[in-house]
């Protein structure tokens, strides 16, 4: 397999855990596992009822005005 410089690079480091990580981690090391299958039954399902009439939705994709769309991508957006 042939990897570019970055996702070599990325692959080959390792990261040290800071010693109050790593003590949490191991406190909490059951949150932290891989999971060992699928979650337990809940007893109820979850669903969303749709009315018969109900048609598709449509909402702007920008719920903001023009300059103020810019400016929250001045801000937000590194150039």
């Amino acid at each position: 397999m042939e990897f570019s410089g970055l996702q070599e690079e990325s692959m080959t480091k390792t990261v040290s855990t800071p010693a109050e990580f790593r003590a949490l981690l191991e406190e909490f090391a059951e949150v932290f596992a891989e999971p060992q299958g699928l979650p337990p039954s809940r007893g109820r399902e979850h669903a969303i009822t749709l009315r018969q009439e109900a048609g598709p939705v449509s909402v702007r994709s920008f719920r903001y005005p023009q300059a103020q769309k810019k400016e929250i991508e001045r801000q937000i957006v590194p150039c």
